[in-house]
């Protein structure tokens, strides 16, 4: 009995993975268990301050002249 889950035998347990099994397949319940332990992993990395990809400085762009206007062109 898992004391987690209260009343819940190991009969029960066999049952409810059989028929995730059955209706998922052999091939996409690894796949599921990979995506969920790269998703701890990457939780757990972002605990501890780990970043593979560090944001990159933000920087301004080259800053556009300001437009003409009338004035410029205008005769005294």
């Amino acid at each position: 009995m898992i004391p987690l889950f209260g009343q819940i035998g190991w009969t029960e347990v066999l049952v409810v993975a059989g028929v995730v099994f059955i209706l998922f397949g052999a091939t996409r319940i690894p796949a599921a268990f990979r995506s969920i332990g790269e998703g701890i992993n990457a939780f757990k990395e972002g605990l501890e301050g780990k970043d593979k990809h560090p944001a990159e400085p933000r920087t301004r762009g080259p800053e556009t002249p300001p437009a003409p206007t009338d004035r410029d062109d205008a005769k005294p």
